[in-house]
């Protein structure tokens, strides 16, 4: 499954319009640990997509998403519930550390 790519144009609509948690990745398409992390956020999409929703910001295209959530490396793996960023993973990470973040925002526990 493909994460679906949003911006500033549509970001309030897609993640900050979902109900319940959504994980969005701060990726770039040159950046190695992306590649590294890319099936295991997948196994995450794969063992999570019917309780949250999942979408990936490109970098080197949103600017004003970068400033607005201080993101200064990438990936980064933020963390929504009902429109508020609940926690963040930096680099590479396992898949427990990926999975426990995003369902502490399923179960509102951070």
């Amino acid at each position: 499954m493909d994460l679906e790519f949003v911006g500033d144009s549509d970001w309030e609509e897609s993640v900050l319009g979902a109900e319940g948690a959504v994980l969005v990745e701060f990726w770039s398409p040159t950046c190695a640990v992306c590649r590294v992390m890319e099936p295991r956020l997948q196994r995450v999409v794969e063992d999570l997509a019917d309780r949250a929703a999942f979408f990936r910001v490109d970098v080197t295209e949103e600017e004003d998403l970068l400033w607005a959530y201080e993101v200064m490396s990438t990936p980064t793996f933020i963390a929504f519930r009902d429109t508020e960023p609940v926690g963040a993973l930096y680099g590479e990470v396992d898949v427990t550390e990926l999975e426990n973040l995003l369902l502490d925002a399923i179960e509102g526990q951070r």
